[in-house]
């Protein structure tokens, strides 16, 4: 989306027919007979599922700790999304989407 990194879609809200090719290191959606790669920076329209919002504010050392804080830490808000329903998935192969929907719904 360009200012937000912490999209996740699970492989189970992948399009029917999707897999992952380890040696090109993109999922490939197998579609009447084409083979559709779905590149990093491509422009996808997802759908959310699930928004996730984590108090990532620094926790406040017990007195004499100076070991509380941890090494690192879990995104302070992250979405999980599909990618499995009809309109959704690449915008090359279902044409493109109207502005607003594209603005919104774009992958980084």
């Amino acid at each position: 989306m360009g200012f937000f990194d912490d999209i996740t879609i699970p492989a189970s809200e992948m399009p029917l027919g999707s897999e992952y090719n380890g040696s090109e290191g993109v999922w490939v959606w197998r579609y009447e007979g084409n083979e559709l790669y779905m590149d990093l920076e491509e422009p996808i329209r997802f759908r959310v599922l699930e928004t996730k919002f984590l108090d990532v504010s620094p926790p406040r050392p017990k007195i004499g700790d100076v070991d509380s804080v941890p090494a690192s830490h879990a995104p302070p808000f992250s979405l999980t999304c599909t990618i499995a329903q009809d309109g959704l998935g690449l915008i090359s192969c279902c044409g493109p989407p109207d502005v607003a929907i594209k603005e919104t719904f774009t992958q980084r």
